[in-house]
């Protein structure tokens, strides 16, 4: 992958940008057990 974010880089891997697909994929994933979800994510989707 080419074009790495340096936004919010937390450890070793930064989350790629949530977009509307990842975020469908989210809601789907936290459909399914919304206490996998990491914080940040989980505020991210409730903004969209």
């Amino acid at each position: 992958m080419s074009g790495e974010d340096d936004e919010e880089s937390v450890g070793d891997e930064a989350d790629p940008p949530i977009t509307e697909e990842t975020a469908f994929d989210l809601k789907v994933f936290a459909a399914s057990d919304p206490n996998n979800l990491p914080p940040g994510e989980a505020a991210a989707l409730r903004e969209l």
